[in-house]
């Protein structure tokens, strides 16, 4: 059973999205809130989370694949008891 949705988007600037986000009134993930290289916010009850990565960063994803747009998808598995310990 999935416990969360995470969704991943590339972004020019990753200070100006933060501030964006956070003036339409998004929370910040506190995991990754001192994190200068990405941004973390949840969306409703934590269920789900947007993270926003540098679109140089975006384009290194291993796993991903272009749409016919140029859009960058990818597809992951996180355990989060392993991310906890790094941050």
């Amino acid at each position: 059973m999935v416990k969360g949705f995470w969704f991943n988007l590339p972004v020019k600037d990753n200070k100006s999205s933060k501030t964006f986000f956070k003036a339409i009134g998004l929370k910040g993930n506190l995991i990754y809130d001192k994190n200068e290289h990405l941004a973390s916010f949840c969306i409703g009850h934590k269920k789900v989370v947007m993270m926003l990565f540098p679109r140089e960063t975006f384009k290194t994803f291993g796993c991903g694949f272009d749409d016919r747009n140029g859009h960058r998808w990818c597809t992951m598995y996180m355990d989060m008891m392993k991310t906890l310990k790094y941050n």
